[in-house]
């Protein structure tokens, strides 16, 4: 019974949070790289900024959520690829593992109610980048602390729109 309970939580977990319905005949193509120090994946919560300025529904990259609630753990560190359609997204919010029983989160509370978008500044908190239709874009690797405050990543090519809430090493 216990199993079946987790096996549904799962479902509604993974539903609410990483599908992602692109609409673009010619979509991009983004690949996500998010560590931790250990080389622990990070769950990373993204959302696109729509033309009229309202965002879109979050989607999940880093860590399949069912795999997250099944084990309670977060798996090593490998890069995704995902298809986007053509504008700017920024990370919502993110959840790094600290140690095998605890996790860092960005923001409290529930995750459907976290805002990694400035809005009075119009900026993201954290991370944002662009991409264009078509595009092929290998986004730089970001290594996350476990302070949830602190990122070190290379980026000569200015990918990333780096955010008040982020410092950066």
């Amino acid at each position: 019974m216990k199993k079946l309970f987790v096996l549904v939580l799962c479902v509604l977990i993974s539903a609410c949070a990483s599908n992602l319905a692109v609409k673009s005949d010619n979509p991009a193509e983004a690949t996500f790289k998010f560590k931790t120090p250990d080389n622990d994946a990070v769950l990373t919560f993204w959302r696109r900024i729509e033309p009229d300025g309202l965002k879109s529904s979050r989607f999940s990259v880093g860590v399949p959520t069912a795999t997250l609630a099944m084990n309670g753990t977060f798996p090593r560190y490998y890069e995704e690829s995902v298809q986007l359609d053509a504008g700017t997204y920024y990370l919502d919010s993110f959840q790094i593992p600290v140690s095998s029983t605890e996790f860092c989160v960005s923001q409290g509370g529930h995750y459907m109610l976290r805002n990694g978008w400035d809005d009075e500044n119009n900026n993201p908190y954290y991370l944002s980048f662009t991409v264009k239709d078509g595009e092929k874009a290998v986004l730089p690797l970001v290594t996350m602390e476990t302070d949830c405050e602190t990122a070190s990543f290379s980026d000569p090519n200015k990918r990333f729109t780096v955010g008040s809430r982020l410092s950066v090493k």
